[in-house]
């Protein structure tokens, strides 16, 4: 549509209609229907397309996919299968093609899988102490009790019987607290909305920006290996060294005033920070770098992240799960350079998988990863596929659990392992 120089304004109206292009079903080996299998359409190139999941029938649906040829892959915890002529294959060459045109819809062969979710599930709530609407986070100490953080009813001890709850009457900074961590010395500190809040030996110590936090907000708090303090604030970064405030000149000058949500530290040593809405930042021998979408960061609301054994990065956005793909950071002479196009991101393109809103990573004893969205429960990945010769693969294996599996809520902000090797998961309700 084009206007001339002095042309009025024009009125369109569009309807736009969601259009099935590839459809199907999976069920148990019984027939009856498998519900949160993860589901990819591939195009032609091996791209992923689009990503789903099966409802409460068993069906999948890609819409509005462009024309030309697909394949549909489906997530187990140990390998990938295919939509093939007669249900389904183990082997990508073996695939059906399906060819997707304007205006009409394609669909598989149901596809039949043996039932792969293993595990029992135990919700506490109110019934059982637990009178907390919205579990943000969730640590341990030595002794086994467990803390949670809560989102406007303070924080809860658990010590296997019995919830104990702590809020501003105790001395807690805030009732809404957004972090929960645990430190060599023994002590538990809290991040609030109001401060930073330390528990030892029962006794509460808060700090606020007049003792030295960059701002009375406080969005996680990490321990790092020297045994610093580091605070993520929403008016940005501040290091605490033997109980007193150390500034670090080059993190005050170019994260000033950021909203810093989450901060963590790989085995190498390098101090990673979640700024909202700038991304990612890398702090180490003094050189600053700086990750965001254009370098395929998933989006630049970056909530947590973990390095798992392998040495991988993993970062969960607003939109999708990120990996670093690593390699050698840029060097340069200045204190603050911009990286390279360096991150793989998973579930990132508008899917209807785990509502794209990534909050927690945790990898568990037996080398699983564990991510937790808002709305969409948890995904598991017990590794990449690709082992063996007719396969080529190097995407993670995706298992989703969700309500119907035992989760308290879909909406889920941590993830935690305990001593005994059970996970819990901190939900909205």
């Amino acid at each position: 549509l084009q206007l001339a120089p002095g042309q009025d304004a024009q009125q369109v109206d569009l309807i736009l209609r969601r259009a099935i292009s590839l459809q199907g079903n999976v069920v148990h080996l019984d027939g009856t229907p498998q519900h949160g299998v993860v589901t990819q359409a591939l195009a032609a190139d091996r791209r992923v397309a689009q990503s789903v999941q099966t409802n409460a029938e068993g069906h999948f649906r890609f819409i509005n996919l462009r024309p030309g040829t697909y394949v549909v892959r489906f997530h187990l915890p140990d390998r990938f299968v295919y939509a093939a002529a007669g249900g389904r294959t183990d082997r990508a060459p073996a695939a059906r093609r399906f060819r997707v045109v304007e205006g009409r819809t394609a669909t598989t062969e149901t596809v039949r899988l043996a039932p792969f979710r293993k595990g029992s599930w135990r919700v506490y709530g109110a019934f059982d102490g637990l009178k907390a609407n919205a579990i943000t986070d969730i640590a341990s100490t030595a002794d086994g009790m467990l803390w949670l953080a809560s989102k406007g009813s303070g924080a809860w001890r658990f010590d296997g019987q019995t919830f104990r709850q702590i809020t501003t009457h105790e001395g807690l900074a805030d009732d809404e607290v957004n972090g929960v961590t645990t430190t060599a010395d023994g002590a538990v500190w809290l991040a609030t909305q109001g401060g930073a809040t330390r528990y030892k030996d029962g006794q509460l110590t808060s700090l606020k920006q007049a003792d030295g936090l960059a701002d009375d907000q406080v969005n996680a708090i990490y321990e790092a290996a020297d045994g610093a303090l580091w605070f993520a604030t929403r008016g940005g970064v501040s290091r605490m060294v033997e109980g007193r405030f150390e500034p670090i000149a080059l993190l005050d000058s170019v994260l000033s005033g950021a909203n810093i949500t989450q901060i963590y530290q790989d085995r190498a040593g390098a101090m990673w920070l979640a700024a909202d809405w700038q991304g990612l930042w890398r702090y180490a021998d003094g050189l600053l770098t700086h990750f965001n979408k254009r370098h395929d960061l998933g989006y630049p609301r970056v909530w947590n992240m973990l390095e798992a054994r392998d040495g991988t990065m993993w970062f969960a956005t607003e939109i999708g799960i990120s990996r670093y793909d690593g390699g050698s950071l840029p060097g340069a002479d200045a204190p603050y350079v911009d990286a390279e196009r360096r991150f793989t991101t998973f579930f990132g393109n508008w899917d209807d998988v785990a509502h794209h809103v990534f909050s927690d990573i945790h990898q568990s004893r037996d080398g699983a990863l564990w991510f937790a969205s808002k709305g969409g429960g948890v995904l598991r990945s017990d590794g990449i596929a690709g082992v063996g010769a007719a396969s080529s693969e190097t995407t993670p294996l995706f298992v989703s659990f969700t309500t119907r599996e035992g989760l308290a809520h879909n909406s889920v902000s941590a993830i935690h392992e305990d001593f005994q090797g059970g996970l819990w998961f901190g939900s909205a309700d």
